[in-house]
């Protein structure tokens, strides 16, 4: 093995010490020319004139020497050793003379990404006809975001693309000038898939169907609507027997989820954009938002199954003899004295419920906790329904009775001790091998335990009649007069909005030369301008943003990186107007700017995606989505809430001037009525609204539902994933791939008895799994509190959590309050340095690179004379040297 010959001084004064021995003893053994691990050849490694080309390698051993992750086994160097190699490592870096690195790199001609191409159009038309969704999307590039302009090209699948999308966006605009379309549907005239469902009389007047009874009942008929565009669909609806839920779906995509209220007939307007042609329109029930959520289920070791298997339950047999006992043990209220008869009907009705509700608890009685786990959940999963079918009559009854909830209750034990004691020893030994909670409370249906239960009955819409209108400008909408008579005025208008720039000779005279060609051959004048304003639309002027040449930015170039840096759009108004007055390159400008921008809410574009694609949860509810069967409460609502939360976040402490240190700690955020249910909040609403949790639970990033949720695997929670997630995307590390032969645990990891933790310390037992695992999986155990969707959780598999371990550098913790605690006291320099540097990647539209150190370090250096607040990175982002220059191609 050749060694470097000599290692340079760091600076002419202090000559470094000569750690070629260190790195022969510790190092070359793993990291040498043959062998290379994690890709890392250190056999010519210590030159300072390298620090600038290998800066990643310096910066990188400078952290795994000094939180002794390096070497990781024995011989290990002494601590004098350790802090001669941090010594070195640290001065070679600060030898550069960062100041004349400033970043100013040459990007890449940047296309409009699918984002930005929908959102521009959506501007610049004044109405969102979503053509984005007309074109494939766009991968991540080495940045690690969509809008890395290195990896933004055109195919020729692409193009075709872009040239159906401007057709039909422009299209939809003159849609808007055709005779509107209107069909009305009296239900009874449509098709139900149950044939023998009848018609009938709907509350509030009208004639319809009820969407009850056995199966799924579906209305449906086909919508046949003239023009692509916008059309209100409106329903006249009202719940039968309770509130309920209504789904529509258009062509089997769910569109919208309506709310009936029981007996309380209301017109309910729904917008939706649709292709022209034929649809199919379907109706159906959808009580999940109205169900109370699933309480965390608390895992204990299940007994293996007897060997033969399971004795089979023969249910039929079982069937009179379950009916009888039901009748017998079923618990009571007494009949009140002085009853009237309102009170006596509803006593009886409750009775029945309770005996309904018993007929469950005798199956159980039945199979036995000894029987086959798969009868024992059959015959409970009804159990819960019929719950809140009793206590919503209870709620009547009490109303009756005028007295509270709590006395019905209270009646109830008193009456039937020795009942209630038997069955809830059945419902409890049966759900303890169902691994699920059991409230003893919960079989009289009590206050404290239903609190998510409705008062009311959860019932079944019923439809009276339907209308279709389009096509229409949806609410919100200002859609602009781009289709003038006058062409010459309406391309003169239209081409430097969308070009971002004044028009260059011969532009406009190009594009009116096209629509007096269209019309020469017969096109009517709208048609004829369409293909003017089309042919604009797929340009390359349109398409991609004009930075071709090197050097700095002019006023118009800058409105434009601006505008799709924090809207993700084409400059406004103002924006232009400034650029026209060649205003905007001031600092001041600029700075007023990037305030009114960051308040405006089209900048709800650049966070929701910013956060979405860095901290990883932008596919969640499409490409991740839980097992519904395991996590019930997780829809599609709760994923958008989720979603939500973190951007809602970001935005107050851009708007507020708060810190980016709150992004770990902030006890402040954002829930609505699902996604505080979850968190075990009281919040009325499916609006998002300010919540503050009162203990340390939970806090910051870690522990919000969508990152908690997006760091698990669809069955379970994965430590190892989470541990990555927190060392690499939170704090900017880059750790290596697993070897080839790591192997992985299975979705059923954890659910055999075994906690995680103890399935882990098998798996690791590969020592070339281990030397990653020891640094990953303690961070990653520090959130097993909280289970695959972010439910916090005390126990696992019937075991407490074991939520401790050890951190790089020795830093003991145990649950998620001590591992952000950590967190903040040690490694909070490399979170900044990472949200920094992942929001400047974004900001320039590509992949850093070493000589963007420089830019780095200027912008830390503002931050932390501003108590790093959020605006002032983004601020300083701006008005860098690197933001406003396009850097010479090489």
């Amino acid at each position: 093995m050749r060694f470097a010959a000599a290692f340079l001084l760091i600076t002419a004064s202090a000559p470094a010490a000569d750690i070629r021995p260190l790195l022969q003893q510790y190092c070359l053994d793993c990291h040498n020319a043959d062998k290379q691990k994690g890709d890392v050849d250190l056999t010519h490694f210590g030159s300072p004139q390298n620090v600038v080309k290998e800066f990643k390698l310096w910066q990188t051993m400078l952290q795994q020497v000094e939180d002794e992750e390096m070497p990781p086994k024995k011989p290990l160097p002494s601590a004098a050793e350790r802090e001669e190699i941090v010594a070195f490592l640290r001065k070679g870096i600060d030898s550069v003379d960062w100041s004349t690195q400033k970043g100013i790199e040459h990007v890449t001609l940047p296309r409009l990404t699918k984002t930005e191409y929908n959102n521009t159009l959506r501007d610049l038309l004044g109405i969102d006809f979503e053509p984005g969704k007309l074109l494939l999307d766009d991968g991540p590039g080495l940045s690690g975001f969509t809008n890395d302009r290195d990896a933004l090209f055109i195919s020729p699948a692409l193009a075709e693309q872009l040239f159906d999308a401007a057709d039909y966006a422009l299209q939809s605009m003159l849609n808007l000038r055709l005779k509107p379309y209107s069909k009305h549907f009296e239900t009874e005239s449509m098709l139900m898939t149950e044939r023998g469902s009848k018609p009938e009389e709907l509350p509030g007047g009208g004639t319809g169907y009820s969407l009850a009874g056995a199966g799924q009942r579906t209305l449906y008929d086909e919508v046949i609507v003239p023009a692509d565009g916008w059309y209100r669909l409106t329903v006249k609806h009202v719940g039968r027997g309770g509130d309920a839920g209504l789904r529509l779906r258009i062509d089997n995509e769910p569109r919208a989820l309506l709310k009936c209220l029981d007996n309380t007939s209301k017109e309910e307007t729904i917008e939706l954009l649709l292709r022209a042609g034929s649809h199919q329109m379907t109706w159906n029930i959808d009580n999940t938002s109205l169900r109370a959520p699933t309480p965390v289920p608390v895992r204990k070791a299940r007994k293996a199954a007897p060997k033969g298997g399971y004795p089979v339950f023969d249910q039929p047999k079982a069937a009179p003899l379950v009916k009888e006992a039901a009748a017998t043990n079923a618990p009571k209220l007494p009949l009140p004295a002085k009853a009237t008869d309102e009170v006596k009907k509803l006593t009886d009705s409750l009775n029945r419920h309770l005996q309904n509700m018993q007929m469950r608890i005798e199956y159980l009685r039945a199979v036995t906790p000894e029987g086959n786990p798969s009868d024992l959940r059959s015959f409970y999963n009804l159990l819960p329904e019929r719950t809140e079918a009793m206590v919503a009559v209870k709620h009547q009854l009490a109303k009756a009775m005028q007295v509270p909830v709590t006395e019905l209750d209270r009646q109830i034990e008193a009456a039937n001790v020795k009942k209630l004691a038997s069955n809830r020893k059945v419902v409890g030994d049966s759900l303890e091998v169902l691994d699920l909670p059991f409230d003893p409370a919960s079989l009289i249906g009590s206050a404290a335990s239903q609190k998510a239960v409705k008062a009311e009955k959860v019932g079944a819409p019923g439809v009276d009649w339907i209308r279709v209108e389009g096509p229409i400008s949806p609410a919100g909408s200002k859609p602009r007069e781009i289709f003038q008579s006058d062409a010459k005025a309406a391309l003169s208008a239209f081409l430097p909005k969308a070009f971002r720039r004044p028009l260059r000779a011969g532009e406009l005279e190009k594009h009116l030369a096209l629509y007096e060609t269209a019309q020469k051959r017969g096109e009517s004048p709208e048609q004829a301008l369409k293909l003017a304003f089309a042919a604009a639309l797929t340009s390359p002027s349109f398409l991609f943003r004009d930075e071709l040449r090197a050097g700095k930015l002019d006023d118009h170039q800058l409105a434009s990186r601006l505008s799709y840096f924090l809207w993700m759009s084409l400059p406004d108004d103002e924006l232009r107007a400034l650029a026209d007055a060649g205003k905007l390159c001031d600092d001041t400008t600029l700075r007023a700017q990037v305030k009114r921008m960051i308040a405006d809410p089209r900048s709800r574009a650049f966070t929701s995606t910013f956060l979405g694609q860095w901290l990883g949860f932008a596919g969640l509810g499409t490409e991740h989505v839980p097992d519904t069967k395991k996590f019930r409460d997780f829809t599609p609502a709760l994923a958008d809430a989720m979603k939500l939360e973190p951007v809602l976040v970001f935005e107050n402490l851009l708007r507020s001037g708060g810190s980016l240190t709150r992004l770990l700690d902030a006890r402040e955020t954002f829930a609505n009525d699902s996604l505080a249910s979850l968190y075990g909040l009281e919040v009325s609403g499916a609006a998002m609204q300010p919540v503050k949790f009162t203990d340390d639970k939970r806090a910051g990033l870690l522990g919000m539902a969508a990152v908690l949720t997006a760091s698990s695997t669809p069955n379970r929670t994965s430590p190892v994933i989470r541990g990555k997630w927190v060392l690499e995307t939170l704090l900017g590390r880059k750790l290596a791939e697993p070897p080839a032969d790591a192997g992985q645990l299975d979705d059923k990891a954890g659910d055999r008895g075994k906690t995680l933790r103890e399935e882990l310390a098998a798996h690791r037992r590969n020592e070339s799994c281990a030397s990653c695992h020891d640094k990953i999986d303690p961070i990653g155990f520090g959130l097993e509190n909280f289970d695959a969707i972010g439910r916090f959780r005390d126990k696992e598999a019937g075991k407490a959590v074991d939520a401790s371990g050890t951190l790089p550098g020795g830093i003991q913790i145990n649950g998620p309050a001590e591992l952000r605690s950590a967190i903040q006291q040690h490694y909070s320099d490399e979170f900044i340095r990472n949200v920094t540097q992942r929001l400047t990647a974004f900001a320039l539209g590509r992949a850093l690179k070493p000589q963007d150190e420089g830019l780095i370090r200027q912008l830390l250096g503002e931050l932390k004379k501003h108590d790093y607040r959020a605006d002032t990175l983004i601020e300083s982002i701006v008005l860098s040297e690197a933001f406003r220059t396009q850097g010479a191609t090489k």
